[in-house]
């Protein structure tokens, strides 16, 4: 059975844990602006297969970037359009927009090549995935079905023998996830 190890997000050594985490093909929790979400290299086919089986269901998967540029070697879109993303994106909007093929692994995309953006205002993912200098995926800590987790040690409870690390900022305030917006026709549309 795995043991995950846990770490405060205040720690010295969260990020590098983070990463080195990461890297070998493990899966994080961690503390986003609105809740608690499962960290994965979006890159690579066995970790997005692996958080499939842990929230027991399939694709797709939203990705956190670390900045607009990274957005846009992702994104699939128009001059007009990365205007639209670079005045949007940000904090708790994650926007879903064409993408280039063979950037991420294919089972994390949606219908027709898309993706779901997250560029997070909170300092760990940001900096975490600055550190790899590739996106991360970016999901709610749930059985899918069930409400999203906000206390670590119900995380752990629950998830314990299923994840690597477990970044822990105590419990978060309620909430129901981040804003999601459709980038259709130089157009944003409200999903949820």
């Amino acid at each position: 059975m795995q043991v995950s190890q846990r770490i405060s997000s205040q720690s010295t050594d969260a990020n590098s844990l983070a990463e080195k985490t990461i890297k070998s093909g493990g899966i994080i929790v961690y503390p986003t602006d609105t809740l608690y979400g499962f960290g994965g290299d979006a890159t690579n086919s066995v970790v997005i297969n692996k958080i499939y089986n842990i929230k027991k269901r399939r694709g797709p998967l939203s990705i956190l970037v670390s900045n607009i540029s990274m957005a846009f070697e992702i994104s699939n879109i128009s001059e007009e359009e990365k205007i639209i993303l670079s005045e949007n994106l940000g904090g708790t909007n994650t926007i879903i927009v064409p993408a280039k093929k063979r950037v991420l692994c294919p089972e994390i995309y949606g219908p027709n090549y898309s993706i779901g953006i997250r560029m997070p205002d909170h300092y760990f993912g940001k900096n975490l995935v600055h550190r790899l200098n590739h996106p991360i995926t970016t999901t709610s800590v749930n059985h899918t079905g069930h409400s999203p987790l906000n206390d670590p040690d119900e995380i752990m409870k629950q998830f314990e023998n299923k994840i690597d690390l477990m970044v822990d900022e105590g419990p978060l305030p309620y909430s129901q996830g981040s804003t999601i917006y459709k980038l259709i026709d130089k157009k944003l549309e409200k999903i949820r």
